[in-house]
């Protein structure tokens, strides 16, 4: 069975701990690093691969929407869904044009995380972009 390696990427320390330990127990997930700003988080894509990386899309030292059009550019083959606590509508316009596969809420329910990023790797999510 392939496990989806995933990248998480969130400059804050209680949701980058939160969702580690908490994908860390899905079998069918590996989470390989959490690093914390964007110049870590594409040194690690380019040395991981991940399948899907969960991006902030603000970061400690950088801009997540300019650190997935990097990704994408780099490895179009690597999934990125944009995390946000709360977003303008300018702001998502952004998103979408970004090259992320979609956005989320942090405030989602789990479950629903799980079930995006399964579809995310399968390419059969759509988030209506």
């Amino acid at each position: 069975m392939h496990r989806l390696k995933l990248l998480i990427v969130d400059d804050h320390k209680d949701a980058r701990i939160a969702l580690f330990e908490r994908l860390s127990i899905e079998t069918d997930m590996e989470v390989k690093e959490i690093p914390a700003s964007a110049p870590e988080s594409l040194a690690e894509a380019m040395s991981k691969k991940p399948d899907v990386v969960l991006l902030d899309v603000k970061t400690t030292q950088g801009d997540g929407l300019k650190l997935c059009s990097e990704l994408v550019d780099h490895y179009p083959d690597i999934k990125i869904m944009i995390l946000t606590s709360c977003a303008s509508p300018k702001e998502l316009q952004k998103v979408q044009t970004s090259g992320a596969a979609g956005y989320l809420f942090k405030d989602l329910e789990i479950e629903d995380l799980l079930t995006t990023i399964r579809l995310i790797s399968e390419k059969k999510y759509s988030d209506g972009h």
